[in-house]
């Protein structure tokens, strides 16, 4: 029992020994979120400053700190940086982050800010992560911010939808400039950037172990067979660690490619939904012009019936009067015996004669037995008869 002692005590110090060593770090984010565990999808519990310094320790691509009580959080090291000689460390603050600290209500600006949006990201119809998406918005482009609340910002875009009103739509914080999401009044405290829809992420049940510290007593209720190890067991942990990391990365990603894909998949059958609506479209569009063009023959063809049918129907409303007016005001003068002076034209075997209204009575007789048709116009009465019965 003894010997099992010694070698417990022993493998105990050199994990102590070769675990790692904590040091003094700058924080260089403008508010860096603290997580209960090594991965952007772990719950945030606290906050660090800017150029706040804090003591930690490397665990591959995060940072181990320690927080009031017993509580670890993590950091990632891509917001920090080694702290100069000579710098003191600051206590972090309380393991999460008070209700009151951000604004849950949801706060309307008096007067709209502009912004430029700093990724890519979606416009969505309402404050949450199921809402329809609108549109996406690149990186860059400006939106007027309205207001917000709740992690997500209400906003104007130079978008306009069908019916003519502006796109407005919510877009996370993390879209937009932290300083002026600050400065609106949105929000006191500040998720880190590198946070991806952590704040409607249920919190995962993790078991909180006892800090590794030099001579610190294993709790009595655990327990653990250790086996003598090399002088590499604390890279050993160190690598298993990062591994584990590694590992809850992937699965953050494969979450979110799952969800990408259903997008996809969504937005796939829509624009298939689209395409056979426009071709349904597009072949009655067809047939209505085929239809248009044939009855465009069809009316042309009745639009030139119609008009010579008015021709005939003319011609025989006066049995050809206005033709032989016409002729007999530009005939030649003659001298008809017994009546007068008159112009006189033929035509189609018929011959009009024009003479002065004075002179009509004589050619009334004149041309009693010759069935004369006779027309009174102006002042001259026209006559209308067979070029055979006539003899000068």
């Amino acid at each position: 029992m003894r010997i099992l002692c010694v070698v417990i005590a022993s493998c105990v110090a050199a994990l102590a020994a070769n675990a790692a060593k904590a040091e003094l770090y700058v924080v260089t984010g403008k508010a860096v979120a603290v997580r209960k565990g090594p991965a952007v999808s772990e719950p945030v519990v606290s906050l660090v400053k800017k150029h706040q310094v804090i003591d930690g320790s490397i665990l591959g691509p995060w940072v181990r700190v320690q927080l009031s009580g017993e509580t670890q959080g993590y950091i990632s090291a891509k917001f920090l940086k080694p702290a100069a000689d000579g710098a003191v460390a600051s206590p972090i603050s309380d393991p999460s982050i008070p209700r009151h600290q951000i604004k849950a209500d949801r706060v309307v600006l008096k007067v709209p800010v502009v912004v430029s949006i700093v990724s890519r990201s979606r416009l969505r119809r309402e404050p949450s992560d199921k809402g329809l998406i609108y549109r996406y918005l690149e990186k860059g482009e400006e939106v007027s911010v309205l207001g917000g609340g709740d992690g997500w910002a209400k906003v104007e875009t130079r978008w306009k939808f069908e019916s003519g009103k502006p796109m407005v739509g919510y877009v996370r914080y993390e879209s937009l400039p932290l300083d002026i999401v600050e400065k609106a009044g949105l929000m006191v405290a500040v998720p880190s950037a590198d946070a991806k829809s952590e704040g409607n992420m249920p919190e995962k049940k993790v078991e909180k172990l006892p800090p590794l510290v030099p001579g610190g007593n294993m709790s009595p209720d655990r327990v653990v067979s250790i086996a003598p190890v090399e002088s590499k067991a604390g890279v050993k942990t160190t690598t298993e660690t990062s591994r584990g990391t590694a590992i809850a990365q992937i699965k953050a990603l494969q979450v979110e490619k799952t969800k990408l894909a259903e997008e996809v998949t969504k937005h796939l059958g829509e624009i298939k939904a689209l395409q056979a609506a426009l071709a349904s479209a597009d072949s009655r569009f067809r047939e209505s012009e085929i239809t248009r063009q044939k009855i465009s023959g069809e009316l042309k063809s009745l639009k030139e019936q119609y008009a010579e049918l008015q021709v005939r129907f003319a011609a025989m409303a006066d049995g050809g009067k206005n033709k032989f007016i016409a002729l007999a005001d530009r005939g030649e003068a003659v001298f008809f015996k017994g009546v007068g002076e008159a112009k006189m034209a033929a035509d189609e075997g018929r011959t009009v004669l024009r003479f002065p209204l004075t002179a009509s009575s004589k050619a009334d007789k004149a041309f009693m037995g010759a069935k004369a048709e006779r027309y009174l116009q102006g002042v001259y009465a026209y006559y209308i008869i067979d070029s055979k019965l006539l003899t000068f």
